[in-house]
């Protein structure tokens, strides 16, 4: 079952839902409604594969935030000795990279 069939499901359920409230200017939807909504679960090995690829994830995600800190750090203390005059603008070495407009 792939995410397509996910989103779908979802989304159903989400719309049925919405259509079982009741109520005048904030309509509400019965516990029991709630309770006796089915949602699919996974086999094991599915679950453990969904489990892998979240952890897989949030290892990215950290390690892009480290990353992200690494150089925000390194772009303040490079911006406040240019500030400073502690180092010139003639110091820096810069890559020689061609722009086109497919680069921009």
């Amino acid at each position: 079952m792939g995410q397509n069939w996910w989103e779908k499901r979802v989304n159903f359920q989400r719309e049925f839902s919405l259509k079982q409230r009741y109520g005048g200017a904030q309509p509400n939807i019965s516990q029991t409604i709630i309770k006796n909504t089915l949602v699919p679960k996974p086999n094991i090995k599915e679950q453990n594969a969904i489990a892998d690829s979240m952890t897989l994830f949030d290892s990215k995600i950290c390690h892009h935030k480290s990353k992200k800190d690494s150089l925000t750090a390194l772009f303040k203390t490079l911006l406040h000795e240019l500030m400073t005059g502690q180092r010139r603008v003639h110091e820096l070495e810069f890559e020689d990279k061609k722009i086109t407009n497919q680069t921009l």
